[in-house]
């Protein structure tokens, strides 16, 4: 278990990071599931944050979901998160025209960068539909091999320790596990208690 002295040094004048946290039923055996935690290299390490758990349903028990230092390059919530423009462009061509670089040159180098960037985002999409595989794959497992009635999701932006920051949990969204896809795990939303039932 992250300890409290953890978490304080870790955010001691940190970033602004995700963490995916979970829920399962009071009355879940963790030791019955630590095969299929490790099997999907998640952490369910158990995690008190007061603030959190009175807004959870009755005697959810709580949890950090992975193993990782931050969740920020998760897959949860993905195509919901802006990418940011690329507004070097006009700086570097301004840059290639000062060394003396010919307009067919320059668009040659816009083409071939263009490219470049279509591929980048290509293998960001396998990567990504090969992590929400393993999401999907775990929350699968959970419920029907694990025979939890629930797994409660719920990604949030820390601004400070995870123990003890505040936030309101916006909404509660129940999911038949038939009814959940990778391409739905594209879709969570900050701040809801996704509940996935068997």
């Amino acid at each position: 278990m992250l300890g409290h002295n953890f978490w304080e040094k870790y955010f001691r004048g940190a970033k602004m990071c995700y963490f995916i946290t979970a829920t399962l039923p009071q009355d879940t055996n963790l030791t019955k599931l630590k095969t299929i935690i490790k099997q999907y290299e998640m952490g369910f390490a158990p995690l008190i944050n007061s603030s959190v758990i009175q807004q959870l349903p009755a005697g959810n028990l709580y949890f950090t979901a992975t193993k990782a230092h931050c969740d920020c390059d998760t897959v949860l919530g993905c195509e919901l998160q802006t990418e940011s423009q690329d507004v070097s462009d006009n700086s570097d061509i301004k840059r290639l025209r000062k060394k003396g670089w010919s307009q067919s040159k320059i668009d040659r180098w816009l083409t071939e960068k263009e490219q470049s960037r279509e591929a980048e985002k290509l293998e960001q999409k396998q990567k990504n539909k090969a992590e929400a595989q393993r999401w999907l794959g775990f929350i699968k497992d959970m419920l029907i091999l694990g025979k939890v009635s629930h797994i409660g999701i719920l990604k949030h932006l820390y601004g400070g320790d995870i123990e003890k920051e505040k936030f309101i949990i916006c909404d509660t969204v129940n999911i038949g596990i038939s009814q959940t896809t990778i391409d739905y795990l594209f879709t969570l939303k900050e701040d809801t208690l996704y509940m996935f039932l068997r």
